[in-house]
């Protein structure tokens, strides 16, 4: 039987980007009163594991409801880069293509595993501010060469200490402008074997919205 290997990051109360809300449950049925649980969730969408949909940062851009599953679904391409992943180092695409090499991307999910949300999640501050990630040139050569989707256990930009109007955020802009979704802040990508899997990125299907919470798991044969 295949293996699954989870790389979805648990929402708990409290975690979230400093800029965001935090996560927060709000229990309105309890077991000793109502014989049953259920609470109310208030979050910030981009929070923990989640997919960009090109309308977060493209205007007409595909809204999360109508980015097609095939594209979040199939098989990954994995660029084990953890050796690299030192805080805001931005990676090459020769780093990229060693890590890979001789793979084609096209129509497959670019999995890029730095270990970082495994090391630094814990700790919001260092997490987002000090996060490895893509270069913007690494970023147009997985778009160049076809990846359906990227696969990022980091942020996707260096953070930028301006206010949100003034933000460049050039990975954004260079993979969503593209019609690339971009699943953000998984965590146990190092987990996934060499030799081949499948990727499952599965957000809530929220109307007209820019992204998702997913779930987020690879498929690994025996």
């Amino acid at each position: 039987m295949p293996r699954i290997i989870d790389c979805t990051i648990t929402l708990a109360p409290g975690i979230g980007n400093p800029m965001f809300r935090k996560v927060h449950f709000a229990p309105f049925h309890v077991h000793e009163v109502h014989r049953r649980s259920n609470a109310d969730l208030y979050m910030a969408i981009h929070t923990a594991t989640h997919i960009d949909a090109p309308y977060h940062f493209v205007p007409g851009g595909t809204t999360i409801d109508r980015v097609p599953l095939d594209q979040l679904v199939g098989e990954g391409v994995l660029f084990r880069v953890e050796p690299l992943a030192e805080p805001r180092h931005r990676f090459s695409v020769a780093e990229l293509a060693a890590a890979a090499p001789g793979r084609a991307l096209r129509g497959r999910i670019a999995v890029v595993a730095t270990g970082w949300s495994n090391r630094a999640f814990a700790d919001p501050v260092r997490y987002f501010g000090e996060s490895p990630t893509l270069s913007p040139e690494a970023a147009r050569w997985l778009a160049d060469e076809g990846v359906k989707a990227v696969v990022l256990d980091s942020g996707t930009d260096a953070p930028e200490p301006v206010p949100v109007p003034d933000q460049v955020l050039p990975v954004h802009h260079i993979l969503l402008e593209r019609g690339i979704p971009i699943v953000e802040n998984c965590t146990d990508l190092v987990k996934i074997p060499d030799g081949g899997h499948t990727l499952f990125a599965i957000p809530l299907k929220l109307e007209a919205e820019s992204g998702a919470p997913a779930r987020v798991f690879a498929l690994v044969p025996d």
